[in-house]
Parts: structure tokens; C-alpha cells; sequence
């Protein structure tokens, strides 16, 4: 029996492409070393699923260090291919290897963003205080929306919107003087003495809604003063409303969105714009 042939500089190279553009493992099967292949595999997983739990319950440091180790583990495994011994590989298990690592990197990633969880980048200040324009989210797809919950949603242009979901219908909703009720009972507003964040003068309030505390802006005065909001909410309907109250397009000039149109509820700022 021959002893196993160290593979070529070129399909060593090759590998090593495979461990980044795949998943770390796959350059490494291809030469041969399943023993590290399976290792490197079992080590991404396990980092998928830190990004995934850190993800869904709002936990940074494990979406971070996730991060950390999947471009870590790309990087060693990458190395790796030009030290390690194991047979000269036919060209065909490259190709075959390299098609099957396509597919395992995207066909879960894509299952994963369309159904458990998805990064989102927010477009503009329309969430002032609580999300800025350039903030980076992660949205959690399985959990039902609640009246107080930071949302995304979708316009009838597929466009995709932050905003706090205040109301499920069946049920009334009316806003006076910059004050919500929902089926006629006003939600808690108290008002704070934290400065504006905003170039323009605006005064922050703390609003309750479902149990629910975060702060919303309003400016002074307030572009909104005098005027009145009122909708009929249909059963599974939503109003939605940005926490920058006077500088945001919602269900009070869109009307109410039908709770299908909602993807997801944020459960954190992964990273927040200019840091």
C-alpha cells in the first residue's frame, strides 16, 4: 500500500479557496484529511448557532464572538490546506466538493434569513431615539409581533420599514394631540428630561404600550400639534408609528398594514452607525 502523495501547490490553493468561499472543511475533504475536515465543520456549526441563539434573544457577545470564530475558522482552515498531508485528489472531487459547498452555504443561509432569522440595515431616522439611520439589526422571525414591539414590515413596493407596532385590530385607534389611545384607553406617556438627540428641537417622552417602556421624540412644536388620527382596525390589521413621531411616514398617512405584511420583530442593534 503507497503512501499518500502531499497534494500539488495548485490544488492546494484551491483548497484553500474552497475553506473561504464555501465553508471551513471543504478544501481540506478535497485533500483528502477527513478527520479535519470534520472537525473544522463541527467548529462552524457550532459558531452558527451562537450567531443564531445570540440573534433571537437579543444577546450581542454571542452574535459577536459567532462572528468572530466563523472568519477565524476560515482563515486557519485556509492555511491549514497548505501544511496538512493526504493524497493527491482527482480534479472531479474538487468540482463535486465545491458544488456541495455552494449548496450547504446557501441553501441553509437562505432557509435560515426567509424563516428564523434576518439582518437588516435601517433606512432612515424615522426610529429616532431608540434606532438611528445606518443601525444594524437582527430581526427574529418566529416570534408573534405584540403591540410595543419594534417591527419590520413591508410596503405594497417591497420596500422593508422599521416601526413600533401599536395596535392589532379588531380595534380603534386615535391619536390627539400627539397622544395614543388604543380602543379609547390613552397609553402612558410621561414626559423626560434626557436631552434631543436630533439637530432640530424636540422633546423625548417615555410611552408604555403592552408593558412595553422605550421613548419616542416629538419636536417643539410639534408638526402633528392640532391634528387628529383615528383608524378602524379590521381583524389582523396594524397601525404602526415611528418613535420619531413627527418625522415619519406610517399607518397615519399609509393607514393600517394586515399583520402578513409584518416579517419580524428586532430583537437587537448588532452594530450601531458611526461606531
Amino acid at each position: 500500500m503507497s503512501e499518500p502523495l502531499p497534494p500539488t501547490p495548485g490544488n492546494r490553493s484551491v483548497a484553500a479557496l474552497l475553506e473561504l468561499l464555501t465553508f471551513p472543511g471543504a478544501g481540506l475533504f478535497c485533500l483528502g484529511n477527513r478527520s479535519w475536515g470534520v472537525a473544522y465543520i463541527g467548529a462552524h456549526l457550532a459558531a452558527a448557532l451562537a450567531i443564531g441563539a445570540g440573534a433571537l434573544r437579543g444577546t450581542p457577545v454571542l452574535v459577536w464572538w459567532g462572528l468572530l470564530g466563523i472568519v477565524l475558522q476560515r482563515l486557519i482552515a485556509a492555511g491549514h490546506c497548505f501544511f496538512v498531508e493526504g493524497e493527491k485528489p482527482p480534479r472531479k472531487r474538487f468540482l463535486i466538493v465545491g458544488l456541495v459547498g455552494v449548496a450547504s452555504y446557501f441553501v441553509p443561509t437562505t432557509l435560515i434569513r426567509e424563516n428564523v432569522v434576518e439582518a437588516f440595515r435601517i433606512p432612515s431616522g424615522s426610529m429616532e431615539p431608540n434606532l438611528k439611520d445606518g443601525d444594524h439589526i437582527f430581526v427574529d422571525k418566529m416570534s408573534t409581533p405584540r403591540p410595543g414591539d419594534v417591527v419590520i414590515f413591508r410596503d405594497e413596493q417591497g420596500l422593508a420599514f422599521a416601526k413600533r407596532l401599536v395596535a392589532i385590530g379588531p380595534g380603534t385607534i386615535s391619536i390627539r394631540e400627539g397622544r395614543v389611545s388604543v380602543n379609547s384607553v390613552p397609553l402612558a406617556q410621561a414626559r423626560k428630561s434626557a436631552p434631543c438627540p436630533l439637530d432640530e428641537a424636540c422633546t423625548v417622552y417615555e410611552e408604555v404600550n403592552a408593558g412595553e417602556h422605550y421613548s419616542i421624540l416629538m419636536n417643539d412644536p410639534s408638526y402633528t400639534q392640532g391634528e387628529v388620527f383615528e383608524a378602524l382596525l379590521d381583524v389582523d390589521e396594524v397601525y404602526l408609528l415611528g418613535d420619531n413621531r413627527d418625522s415619519s411616514a406610517d399607518s397615519r398617512s399609509l393607514g393600517p398594514s394586515h399583520l402578513s405584511d409584518v416579517e419580524g420583530v428586532v430583537t437587537m442593534v448588532w452594530w450601531r452607525a458611526g461606531e
